[in-house]
């Protein structure tokens, strides 16, 4: 950052992962905020030229897949989020490293895109994240379990029991006894 204002200036940078002021907080849809960023100043916001942050993301802030283009850098600047043209400068296995440029200092929100509930739901690859919430899991389940059932019915030898409700051939044997006689 370049001043071109002689003189002291003091400037305050908080980051929060909650919005740091309530009239900017992120709402578009499909988006998350990663962080919060506030910037104040004492100088005179024409004073700045070739203004630009670094600034790291950490990956398991993120919602898995993320990619590096799918991650804004906004500034808050006459009652909306301006996006600011970030660039991805290096990458490592836990972090992303980006550089952005902007023409001044106010509130910044690094987003990401939100979470998809249901993305994890895996048939055959088993997600166990997500194994509660999908539907299918609960289905397989049910069926598996009547399988078993089945499986243990038939091998015991009672399906015809089971099957034929009347039971005559059963009772005949049991009630016939000897025709000998």
């Amino acid at each position: 950052m370049s001043v071109t204002q002689a003189g002291n200036f003091t400037m305050n940078l908080t980051h929060s992962a909650d919005p740091i002021r309530t009239d900017a907080v992120v709402s578009e849809s499909g988006r998350t905020a990663v962080q919060y960023v506030s910037v104040n100043y004492s100088v005179p916001s024409q004073t700045f030229e070739n203004t630009s942050f670094v600034f790291t993301v950490d990956k398991d802030a993120l919602s898995p897949g993320t990619t590096p283009s799918e991650i804004a850098f906004s500034r808050y600047s006459g009652g909306a989020w301006r996006a600011q043209n970030a660039t991805l400068i290096s990458e490592s296995d836990s972090t992303y490293r980006f550089r952005v440029t902007t023409n001044g200092f106010s509130q910044f929100v690094i987003t990401g895109p939100t979470a998809d509930e249901h993305a994890g739901c895996e048939l055959f690859g088993i997600d166990y994240g997500s194994f509660i919430v999908c539907w299918y899991w609960w289905l397989l389940a049910a069926g598996v379990g009547l399988a078993l059932v089945g499986y243990r019915v038939w091998r015991r030898g009672m399906r015809d029991s089971l099957l034929d409700s009347t039971n005559d051939s059963h009772q005949d044997e049991a009630v016939g006894g000897d025709d000998d006689d």
